[in-house]
């Protein structure tokens, strides 16, 4: 009996390893370790194009700010050089006029300043940029507030200047009243239509 159930036994191992009992395991074994393989591959793939889209839109990020702090930098530095140039025109006012009226003339060229920015709020910078919103502290015109200021200040200081020429030229000539009129005529009329019809997109940036 014992010898039997020995038989037994090796014969059904020796069934269990041959080849053709072994066949059916190993192909199920091969497809689901292959399909293991594709959706592991398929995850890691998506993963590595999750982190390049993000490496992407930071260096995107950065790179525009980056550029935008340089531009503003180069900008504003080129502005406040022309703004200096209110000093100088104060001082060759002065030399030429008489001595009491040095003062006044130094006060001129202030209110010219001080005109210039309301003017230029209340809606003459939208006047020179049509494209830019009426008022400088909102925004409807597609661009960037920062960029929206940063060009009314390069307006205000190349419109105060255009001014400050002119006071300039009439020195000692009108009166205080007069001198004030002809500069708001300057910073809301002249300046602005002059510059809407060059920078501002006008039918002289076309010729």
């Amino acid at each position: 009996t014992t010898q039997r159930h020995r038989g037994v036994a090796q014969s059904k191992l020796v069934a269990g390893s041959s080849p053709v009992g072994s066949v059916p395991m190993s192909a199920a074994q091969a497809s689901g370790r292959e399909a293991f393989n594709v959706s592991e591959l398929a995850e890691r793939i998506q993963q590595l194009e999750s982190l390049v889209q993000l490496q992407l839109v930071t260096h995107t990020e950065h790179y525009d700010t980056t550029r935008t702090a340089l531009d503003t930098a180069w900008i504003l530095s080129a502005a406040h050089s022309a703004f200096l140039m209110q000093v100088g025109f104060a001082m060759f006012a002065a030399g030429s006029v008489r001595e009491q009226n040095v003062i006044a003339t130094w006060a001129k060229k202030v209110m010219d300043f001080v005109i210039g920015v309301i003017v230029a709020s209340l809606g003459c910078f939208h006047l020179a940029f049509s494209g830019q919103s009426p008022h400088v502290l909102t925004n409807d015109g597609g661009v960037t507030q920062m960029e929206q200021r940063r060009a009314f200040f390069v307006h205000v200081v190349f419109q105060v200047a255009a001014s400050t020429i002119v006071s300039g030229a009439i020195a000692e000539r009108v009166r205080v009243g007069v001198h004030l009129l002809i500069s708001v005529c300057m910073a809301s009329v002249v300046y602005p239509l002059g510059v809407r019809w060059t920078w501002g997109g006008g039918f002289l940036s076309d010729l």
